[in-house]
């Protein structure tokens, strides 16, 4: 009995932990662009070097553009965004270490700005976005909330097909506590 309130505790501790807000910084571009107006339907600061949108798709979750040599370079192929998934984590599955199959099995996460209340789920999730680096970087912040009594494991990923312009081969390195994307053909 001892063990099993001490492994829900330890449950509750990590999602809890996962409460608190995720985040993967984009960096593409350096911030030697001058500003320029957003593409149609995203959004930029006053920096106009990197742009967002949420895509309206539920399948793809946002969006992501940076300025470099006087246009507008989409990070994803043929500008289908990036999906983020939510797969929850069956006590089987945790009892065997098995975080496997996200894309296969997971839940895709409506982003809009506003949190979205996940399917056979007691968790919302929220998407938004900062700037940072005078614009030259996009912060995408996920937040979640466990809306039940019940601790809920979870694994969640973000990902696309990364393609900066006509480079289907864009370089992704770690930087600052999340990645950069690079391309010497941009």
């Amino acid at each position: 009995m001892k063990k099993s309130i001490a492994k829900m505790m330890a449950a509750g501790k990590r999602c809890l932990s996962l409460f608190l807000i995720m985040c993967m910084l984009v960096i593409l571009f350096p911030a030697t662009a001058l500003a320029a107006e957003a593409p149609s339907g995203y959004t930029t600061d006053s920096h106009g070097i990197m742009a967002f949108k949420y895509t309206g798709n539920f399948f793809r979750s946002f969006d992501i553009k940076g300025y470099f040599n006087g246009a507008w370079k989409k990070v994803t192929y043929k500008d289908l965004g990036l999906t983020s998934i939510l797969k929850i984590i069956d006590e089987e599955a945790q009892a065997a270490n098995r975080y496997d199959s996200l894309y296969s099995r997971g839940l895709p996460v409506f982003a809009s700005g506003n949190p979205y209340a996940m399917p056979r789920t007691s968790l919302t999730v929220d998407i938004d976005y900062n700037y940072l680096y005078e614009g030259a970087a996009i912060q995408i912040v996920y937040t979640l909330h466990n809306t039940g009594s019940e601790a809920v494991t979870f694994s969640m990923a973000s990902g696309g097909d990364v393609m900066i312009g006509r480079d289907d081969y864009a370089t992704i390195t770690p930087f600052n506590g999340g990645f950069k994307m690079s391309s010497q053909y941009a």
